[in-house]
């Protein structure tokens, strides 16, 4: 019995130093979490800041799409996304009849804004997403042609491992 209760012991205070390592608030009131500040994680950092970029920007009725996933940021922050999708890997993309009929369904209602979240994480056929068709190609093309950069944090999204925020807006026809 002692030596479960000096492994408990011991459990418990490693799992404090990392609970009392996290002091960075992201989101608010009720909804907030506590993570890791930017020396340590800068993840939580960058989607603080993201987060507040939309909510000084961004219209009341405005809709932002975040891609490929961030559905949490849409929550955060509490518009429309403008589409019936919330995650845009590429499993959830085949589920939703392919990257070819999710690009018309977006086009169809276009979002006044989309950020490109990258978590530095390859996972999209061995590459990050828009390396090719049905891991977001078309979409970043699209992207390209019809919408401006307006913001950035981090690394430019999707080049190499490291994190990266980017807020586009739509250009105005």
């Amino acid at each position: 019995m002692p030596l479960v209760a000096a492994g408990c012991l011991f459990h418990l205070n490693w799992a404090n130093q990392f609970y009392r390592a996290k002091t960075l608030n992201v989101g608010a009131g009720g909804d907030a979490i506590v993570t890791y500040p930017f020396e340590i994680e800068p993840a939580g950092e960058l989607i603080r800041r993201a987060i507040d970029e939309i909510n000084r920007t961004t219209p009341p009725n405005a809709t932002v799409l975040v891609l490929p996933q961030g559905v949490a940021l849409n929550y955060w922050t509490r518009p429309s996304n403008g589409t019936p999708y919330t995650v845009f890997l590429p499993f959830d993309v085949k589920t939703y009849e392919g990257e070819q009929r999710v690009l018309e369904i977006i086009q169809a209602h276009p979002p006044d804004y989309v950020v490109l979240l990258h978590n530095g994480i390859r996972g999209f056929n061995g590459g990050f997403f828009g390396d090719e068709r049905e891991s977001g190609k078309l979409l970043l093309d699209w992207l390209s042609r019809c919408y401006s950069q307006m913001w950035q944090i981090g690394a430019l999204p999707f080049i190499d491992e490291k994190l990266g925020v980017l807020i586009l807006k739509r250009i105005s026809k």
